[in-house]
C-alpha cells in the first residue's frame, strides 16, 4: 500500500473565530494558535461562516469555507444497564448539513476491548440497540467510562488548486457513563466500598 506522508498548507489565514483574522504558520507539518491567542467560547455563532484560506506551501493555493456549529447540549452523565437501550439525547442543531458522531468507550486505561462508534442526524436522538449494549458490556468496563458526542460540519472542496482538502469544524462533548455496579477511583482505596481496593483499570474491585 501507498505510504501516507504528512504535508502542510503553507501560510493559513482564518477567518471567523474571534473578532480578527488568524495567520498560522506550520511547525512540523501542524497548526496551532499563535502564542498569547485567547478566544472566547465558543469562537464563533452557530451558522457563522469560518473561512480558511491557505497559500499552498509547496501546493496551489486554497481557499475553504465551513458553518461554525453550536456547544452540544446533553446531560452530563447517562446510564447503560444491560438488555435496555442507551437513549442518548441532546438539543438538535440549527444549521444545515451537520452531523453528530457518537464514540462509546467504556474500557479504557490500558483495557481497551471494545466500542461503539455511530455517525448519525444531528436530530437531537439516538436509540443505541439492547444487544449492541449488551455485547459491549459483556466485555468489560473499566473506570470513568464515558460517551463523546461530537457535532461537526464539513466544508465543500475547496476552490483553487487544492482540491483534496476539507475543513471540519467540529464541537465536543465528553459525557460520563453510569453503570450498575460500578464505583470508578483515581488511584485511591478511600473512593471505594469498604473491602475493595481500587484496580489499576480505575475501579473499585
Amino acid at each position: 500500500s501507498a505510504s501516507m506522508t504528512a504535508q502542510t498548507a503553507g501560510t493559513v489565514k482564518l477567518k471567523g473565530l474571534g473578532s480578527s483574522e488568524l495567520s498560522l504558520t506550520p511547525r512540523a507539518n501542524n497548526y496551532q494558535l499563535p502564542a498569547g491567542t485567547d478566544l472566547a467560547y465558543p469562537p464563533c455563532s452557530a451558522g457563522a461562516k469560518i473561512e480558511l484560506a491557505a497559500d499552498g506551501g509547496g501546493h496551489g493555493a486554497f481557499v475553504l469555507e465551513a458553518e461554525c456549529v453550536a456547544p452540544i447540549e446533553t446531560p452530563a452523565s447517562v446510564m447503560i444497564t444491560k438488555g435496555q437501550a442507551l437513549a442518548l439525547r441532546w438539543t438538535a442543531g440549527t444549521t444545515s448539513d451537520t452531523r453528530l458522531h457518537v464514540l462509546l468507550d467504556i474500557s479504557q486505561h490500558g483495557t481497551s476491548k471494545g466500542k461503539i462508534e455511530c455517525d448519525t442526524d444531528d436530530d437531537g436522538s439516538l436509540d443505541i440497540a439492547p444487544k449492541l449494549v449488551d455485547v459491549l458490556l459483556n466485555l468489560g468496563f473499566s473506570g470513568f467510562p464515558t460517551v463523546v458526542l461530537t457535532r461537526a460540519n464539513e466544508s465543500k472542496p475547496a476552490t483553487g488548486g487544492s482540491v483534496n482538502v476539507l475543513l471540519n469544524v467540529s464541537a465536543p462533548f465528553r459525557a460520563a457513563v453510569e453503570i450498575p455496579g460500578l464505583t470508578s477511583c483515581a488511584a485511591d482505596d478511600s473512593q471505594c466500598p469498604a473491602g475493595q481496593i481500587c484496580l489499576p483499570d480505575l475501579k473499585c474491585g
